[in-house]
């Protein structure tokens, strides 16, 4: 038995998501709730978030509880079973600690965690936004929008200029995919044009009492804040040439992102084959306009939700093209990252799409 304890540094504290008004511990690391009622504990575990050996963990929980040695070696005892306490020799590194993440493949979430574990929680709905305007104006707000300034820009036609058969109400009514013969065609403008407006595009701004930007879309978004964005690889597209482009949610055009290769982001995705499609999109999230209003680790689910909706958006839209659709999740994240130029602490690769 390890003589050094030390207190689980992946522990905090929120709210019960009931009208109670009392507090859960969470623990990231297991992904469990603790509802510990007497507050000693807390300060228990205070004493030993740097560290304390067993023996002075063990008297001062005597003293605090007023228990016998043996109940409060107990108690002790208790808070290291249920992952509370660690020996300090399993948390000498958080990337040790990572272990369980990683092996089930959450290293992106575990990486978000870091990241912003130690932010304040904040309830915008009871403070009304007060906490929110007072970070607007210390540390900023971060933009709705991704932009590539210096970027060739190719202009996209009106985005309902393409007749759909079947109709929208068909697809919704029937089951979601391409019917009859698929289009053989080449992508055309238009179609592109409507597909990302569908999945992607602005119809509007939010009018909230709240400093954060609430973009309106044609898919649901946590907190209205809409933090996915994508990035196109075209192959075969009529009328715009073959390459890497961000499309713009902005203007509603794409961005030529000009020093990166269109093979090489493909080959990483795929590996060698015969005949890549037609059209491929990525999706990312830029994760500090979800941190901008909600600082707990759990927010990293509706990251993964909002590209949930995206995908199944541009399902439904290119059905009514009747055009193939398929999705997958991005394994060789960090290579694509690099081949995309992004950063993947900051604007995470999860998922991508392939249209032909």
């Amino acid at each position: 038995m390890t003589d050094e304890l030390r207190t689980n540094p992946f522990l905090s504290l929120a709210p019960r998501p009931d009208d109670t008004h009392e507090l859960l511990l969470v623990d990231a690391y297991a992904n469990e709730y603790q509802n510990i009622s007497d507050p000693r504990v807390y300060r228990l575990l205070t004493d030993a978030a740097e560290g304390i050996d067993r023996p002075s963990l063990v008297e001062r929980t005597a003293r605090l509880f007023d228990y016998a040695p043996e109940r409060a070696e107990s108690l002790v005892a208790g808070l290291e079973d249920a992952g509370l306490l660690w020996a300090d020799d399993e948390s000498s590194a958080p990337e040790r600690a990572a272990g369980r993440w990683c092996d089930h493949d959450w290293t992106a979430a575990f990486r978000y965690y870091l990241l912003m574990h130690d932010y304040p929680f904040i309830d915008d709905v009871d403070r009304a936004g007060e906490k929110q305007r007072e970070m607007s104006e210390t540390e900023g707000l971060p933009s709705r929008y991704v932009r590539y300034p210096d970027a060739e820009t190719v202009t996209l036609p009106h985005p309902f200029s393409v007749e759909q058969s079947p109709s929208l109400s068909e697809v919704l009514h029937g089951s979601v995919g391409a019917t009859g013969e698929p289009d053989d065609a080449p992508l055309s403008p238009e179609e592109l044009s409507f597909l990302l407006y569908l999945a992607l595009g602005q119809t509007g701004v939010g009018n909230y009492d709240s400093p954060l930007y609430h973009l309106q879309k044609p898919n649901p978004s946590g907190g209205g804040l809409h933090p996915t964005e994508g990035y196109l690889v075209v192959r075969d597209v009529d009328g715009i040439e073959r390459g890497v482009y961000h499309y713009s949610v902005e203007t509603h055009a794409l961005e030529r992102i000009a020093e990166t290769d269109p093979d090489a982001v493909l080959d990483a995705l795929f590996g060698s084959t015969p005949e890549p499609p037609s059209l491929v999109a990525f999706f990312t999230s830029v994760v500090e306009r979800n941190m901008a209003k909600y600082r707990d680790p759990l927010v990293f689910r509706v990251l993964q939700h909002d590209v949930g909706h995206v995908l199944q958006t541009l399902a439904c839209a290119c059905a009514g093209l009747n055009r193939q659709f398929d999705f997958g999740r991005v394994e060789r994240r960090r290579t694509l990252s690099e081949r995309l130029g992004l950063d993947p602490l900051r604007e995470p690769l999860f998922g991508y799409a392939i249209v032909d």
